[in-house]
């Protein structure tokens, strides 16, 4: 009889106990605790991302431009436009996800629910993603859905995975060219997989310009396994995006270059990394630390390649959370390289117990540890009872949010002529054409590479009918200066007066002559 693949306690005789069928019971057993706060934390996201879906209002900064490009692709007009004079509109990323929900918004109109529900199943598929990933790569059941879980419990994607933004579809992009390679190559040794990889991460590049990290954990994967084959198909991945590439330029006048590329770049520091980095590691240190022994075991088996050298990838793609306006969103690649990692110590843990005693304690220990992070992500998010949202940059739609943003756009709605909005609520959702995208063009401004005085004149001639601020004007701006600068702050205050106050929303009307 064929000995079992995973050894429970030592290299000797087996109990007569312990058979092929016993095994995995006991597997499953000793990894329930941590499964079990998984599953209930994966129940309050989805019902935590679905109130954001259903949100009727703006959350995030960047979802107002998001639904605007929707809504002129949609229209059929440009998205990639000429921005030295009005609008002042930047799309600085690729156009697959806003090409996508343009297929909707000609039904539903100017309503952040096709996106956001986009971007929800997206989130939900990426688990699944994962989960296979870490199957195909052969860890047991309690792995694949330790990898599954953990994606949905992550920190960035409680807090982005609904969003309408473009990072949760291109992280399931990636995660799918990765599938399709660890399925048919890792497992089978099948080459369709291989290439079916190829439009799957172009088209994860071109929903994000910096969604990379699959194609370089796949291609560098086979590197070590068939060079012939991964040379071929990195030449067939960089033909097709470069080849989009110039029919963008060539569409668009050069002006995709401007958008795509010099609109990103924004001021970097080691402190706004940390902003960010530092929340990850604090809420995900006990699955991070899993993840990282698990790829570092698993490294022992030529497969373990691909996992690790995405990990690799994800972590140089969460270093451009360095940028001033960056957020937890350049952190989701890095959330699905840890799920995996933590997934795959599972099987780690296996195979090295078929060497080393003992097996039990091993398992236990790796229990342990995901029981205690499963447990700090609930608290931060406040899914325990008794716990409460303690956790920063973590996104909350309340009620009382819902009936304060109601109020303003009502107000806002009233108000004709144009709307200049610090992070650009109740522009286009009433019916109103995005003036200007505040942080885009005061980082260009402050840079020198815009000229800020046409807008300027704009605000002391009083063009805007309502100006709407998240901050009270006659106050510090703090972190808000990032979006309006001083010159910009002190048109408003020279030509608008206070109206009305909504929760965080400040209506400026012009001052009266």
């Amino acid at each position: 009889m064929t000995p079992p693949r995973f050894r429970l306690w030592t290299k000797g005789r087996r109990p007569p106990w312990r058979t092929w069928r016993i095994w995995p019971w006991l597997l499953w057993a000793v990894y329930a605790p941590p499964l079990a706060l998984l599953l209930l934390h994966a129940r309050a996201t989805v019902r935590h991302h679905w109130e954001v879906v259903t949100f009727p209002y703006q959350i995030d900064y960047g979802e107002a431009p998001e639904l605007n490009r929707a809504l002129l692709l949609a229209r059929g007009a440009p998205i990639y436009v000429d921005w030295s004079h009005p609008p002042y509109q930047m799309a600085n990323y690729t156009p697959l996800y806003p090409a996508a929900v343009s297929l909707a918004v000609r039904l539903t109109g100017p309503s952040f629910l096709p996106g956001r529900a986009l971007s929800f199943a997206a989130t939900l598929a990426s688990a699944v993603a994962v989960a296979l990933l870490v199957w195909a790569l052969g860890a047991p059941g309690p792995g694949v859905a330790a990898g599954g879980l953990l994606w949905l419990a992550s920190h960035p994607v409680w807090d982005w995975g609904a969003f309408q933004r473009v990072d949760a579809l291109a992280t399931l992009l990636e995660l799918l060219g990765l599938t399709c390679v660890a399925v048919a190559w890792a497992r089978r040794r099948r080459v369709w997989g291989v290439w079916l990889s190829v439009p799957l991460f172009v088209a994860a590049a071109y929903t994000r310009q910096t969604a990379v990290a699959g194609a370089f954990a796949a291609y560098g994967y086979l590197l070590f396994l068939r060079p012939r084959l991964a040379l071929r198909a990195t030449a067939l991945y960089a033909s097709l995006g470069l080849g989009l590439l110039a029919l963008l330029m060539l569409v668009t006048s050069g002006q995709f270059w401007r958008h795509t590329v010099d609109g990103n770049l924004n001021r970097w520091s080691v402190d706004t990394l940390l902003l960010y980095v530092r929340p990850f590691w604090q809420l995900q240190r006990w699955p991070v630390v899993l993840g990282v022994i698990g790829l570092l075991f698993a490294l022992l088996q030529r497969r373990a390649q691909l996992p690790a050298l995405y990990a690799l990838g994800a972590a140089a793609t969460a270093l451009t959370a360095g940028k001033i306006g960056a957020y937890v969103n350049y952190l989701l690649p890095a959330g699905a390289a840890v799920a995996l990692g933590a997934g795959l110590a599972v099987a780690s843990i296996s195979r090295a117990a078929a060497r080393w005693w003992p097996a039990a304690a091993l398992h236990a220990a790796a229990s342990f540890a995901l029981t205690v992070g499963a447990w700090q992500l609930g608290a931060a998010a406040g899914v325990w009872p008794g716990t409460s949202l303690r956790a920063p940059y973590l996104s909350h739609v309340s009620q009382a949010q819902r009936r304060s943003a109601g109020l303003a756009h009502e107000h806002v709605a009233r108000i004709p002529g144009d709307v200049l909005s610090e992070d650009m609520s109740f522009t286009v959702t009433t019916g109103r054409r995005l003036y200007l995208q505040p942080f885009e063009f005061t980082q260009l401004a402050e840079q020198g590479d815009w000229d800020q005085r046409p807008l300027l004149d704009d605000v002391r001639s009083m063009r805007f009918g309502v100006v709407v601020l998240r901050f009270d004007l006659s106050g510090d701006p703090s972190w808000h200066g990032e979006r309006l600068n001083r010159p910009l702050l002190d048109a408003i205050r020279e030509a608008y007066v206070p109206a009305a106050v909504y929760g965080d929303y400040f209506l400026y009307v012009p001052r009266p002559s």
